[in-house]
Order: structure tokens, then sequence, then C-alpha cells
């Protein structure tokens, strides 16, 4: 007996697409429900401290700041979470005419809860939105500074892309709304601010083991293996008109096994506008570095690193106009920990060494100040 058989041609088109997408991204939807399932942790943030001497004077400041982030999934795709910041700075001047001025300290902190609901496809990508809260409140470095406090309340969304069941990659864009407090000092005046801001990170989820891909951490640090690394952020705000942009990718490949070179260059521009002038800071240059790999505990590796840098700097103002070469040599000690073959966590602390030319405020001299950083950051490796 012959049948008729009828093809639904929408249900076609559905089986087809997700037959490429197996085929294509054989992990994804695996990895997506290893990362957004419920009781799933996850974490980011960053640290940085800095010192910084110059030799033209007697100025030195010093800053640590440390803000991570904690989320939780309360259910499959719906998290909440808390972000924290602290920052302390010191400002002295052993030469200050004025001795209310030559140790100046502040301490400034925030708190910002937040909600995010992720929109995983099939492939290794997805979508997410976010809702935050915030409340800031610096401590003035001197009795003559008021303090001010902001509250603001900001919407993002983005695209997020899994490098790793427990590593995703995110781009977002937030626009934020703030209200600026100074108390009294200031006859209760409050400032609204409207930003909005494009950023890169990175989270790093934290689940039941049961939910993770078992793996064998094998880094990709063998001889042709390669390395992307760097930063990007661009944000516009209407405080003082300011509007901000700066990129710096990084690309490194192995030219041995354990042993890399790596090249960045970096680009960083900011135009601001105040009652009496418009400014224009602009920085771009380009440095080159080596690193080796050596492991020190099954998945710890550290990571000695030395290199330098050229870059050029303009700012311009109305009427105003300066113009500097730097040249910066630099050396740390960084600690790799590898979270999967391709992604690792990676924390260090380095030494700067920057020396410029002023040609129009100071034409026959050299200028030099050095930088200590402490970091924490991540890198992504290609395996040969």
């Amino acid at each position: 007996m012959r049948r008729n058989l009828k093809f639904d041609e929408k249900d076609l088109k559905k089986k087809i697409y997700f037959l490429i997408l197996l085929i294509f991204f054989p992990e994804a939807d695996i990895r997506a429900q290893a990362a957004f399932s419920q009781n799933t942790f996850f974490l980011g943030g960053s640290f940085q401290t800095l010192h910084h001497a110059y030799n033209y004077n007697t100025n030195r400041v010093s800053n640590i700041q440390v803000s991570p982030t904690f989320g939780y999934f309360l259910f499959k795709n719906f998290a909440v979470g808390i972000g924290v910041s602290a920052k302390y700075e010191r400002y002295y001047d052993a030469a200050s005419l004025y001795p209310q001025f030559d140790d100046l300290t502040s301490f400034e902190y925030s708190l910002s809860p937040f909600v995010r609901y992720y929109f995983p496809t099939k492939a290794n990508f997805g979508f997410l939105a976010q809702l935050q809260g915030t409340y800031h409140h610096l401590s003035p470095k001197d009795y003559f500074t008021p303090a001010p406090t902001d509250r603001s309340i900001s919407a993002s969304a983005g695209i997020y892309y899994l490098l790793h069941n427990s590593v995703s990659l995110e781009v977002l864009f937030t626009d934020k709304i703030s209200d600026r407090s100074y108390g009294d000092l200031v006859f209760n005046d409050t400032k609204r601010t409207n930003t909005v801001n494009l950023s890169i990170g990175v989270q790093c989820y934290i689940g039941n083991q049961n939910n993770r891909e078992s793996e064998t951490i094998e880094p990709a640090i063998s001889r042709g293996a390669q390395t992307l690394g760097g930063t990007f952020n661009w944000t516009n705000s209407d405080s003082n008109p300011t509007n901000n942009f700066s990129a710096r990718p990084s690309y490194g490949y192995f030219i041995f096994k354990n042993l890399a070179i790596e090249a960045r260059a970096f680009y960083e521009t900011t135009c601001y506008q105040t009652s009496s002038s418009n400014y224009q800071d602009k920085e771009y240059g380009a440095g080159l570095s080596i690193s080796y790999y050596q492991k020190i505990f099954r998945r710890l590796y550290i990571v000695p690193s030395m290199g330098m840098e050229r870059s050029h700097y303009e700012m311009t103002a109305n009427p105003t106009f300066a113009i500097s070469t730097r040249h910066a040599f630099e050396g740390s000690i960084n600690l790799n920990y590898f979270i999967s073959n391709s992604f690792a966590l990676e924390a260090g602390v380095g030494q700067k060494i920057d020396i410029f030319d002023q040609p129009i405020i100071s034409p026959d001299k050299l200028a030099r100040y050095n930088d200590i950083r402490g970091f924490i950051g991540f890198k992504y490796f290609i395996k040969k």
C-alpha cells in the first residue's frame, strides 16, 4: 500500500539547523547547561596596586584597589550577585610649602547588587541582560574637600562566548544614570550624570564537579602555540562632557617550548570640556616582551617576563599644547593558573621605568618615573 508522505517545511528547517549546530558545536549545549545551571557560582573582578615616583619632583603616589564580583544562579539562567570595590590612595610630597597637603590619603568604596539573565543558544555564544544598582562613597584627601556620595542604576545588554564550560568572554553595553551628592558643604548640591559604556570582560563559573567536563590539563605552551589578550573600553559621560576610548590588544607566539615572545599595541584618547576650554589627551604606541613558563605545581606556573615599549603622547587644549615621547622598560613575575588547556588566570607584580621628554615644558631635560604595579587578569592560549 502506497502512503502519501507530507513534510512540514518549518520543522525540516529546524532539524537541519540543529544538525548543523550539532556538527560544528558538539559541546556547546553541554557547556551552557554546566555554566548557567542552578547552584552554580561565578566570579569576576579586578585587582590593581601602583606606586608612582618621579625624578623631577618629590611627589609620590601609591594606591591599591580591589574589585571582586560574586554571583549565584538561583535558577537555571537566572543569577543574583554583588560587586564590591575598595580603593586606598596616598599622596606624599616632602617639599610641599603647605604642611596640611604634604601627606594626603583617601579611601573610597562601592557596593553594587545586580541581577542578570542569560539567553543561551545551541552554539557557544548567547545573550545576557543585567540590572544593577550602585552606592559609592569617597572620603576626602583633606579637610577642605567635600565627600561625595554617588547612587546609580544601570542597565546592561550584551553577548557572551563560552571559551570553556567554566569561562566565558563577555561584551557588555551599559547605560548608567547616577546622582552625586556633596552634602551640606555644597548646599546639598546634587548632580545627575548619564554615562554609556562598552566593555569586554571575563566571568569564571564554579559549579558542581558533576556539571564539569573531565579534562586532563596540558597547557598550550609548546612550540608554535599562540596567546591572545588585551583590553577594550569606551565610555561617554555628560559630566564635564567626557569621552574616553582605549584599546590594548596583545599577541604572543611560543618560539620554543615554554618560551614566548609577545607583541602589544595600545591607543587611548580622552576628550573633555570645561567652562573655559576643550581638552584632548592621546597616547599610542607598541611594545615587545619575552616570557618563560615554568611549572611549579600541577596547574600552577611561574612566568618571569621582561620587555620594553615606546609611545607618543599629545595633550591639546585651547590654547595650550603638550607633546612627549616615552620609552619604558619593564620586568615582572607572574603566576598563571590554568583553568583549562587554553585558559589561565594570571596574577603578578612588576616594575616599569618610564623615560620621556618634555620639549615644551623642559626641552633640555629628560623626565623619569618609576611604577610598581600588581594586577590580576586572564590569558587565552591557542594550541598549535
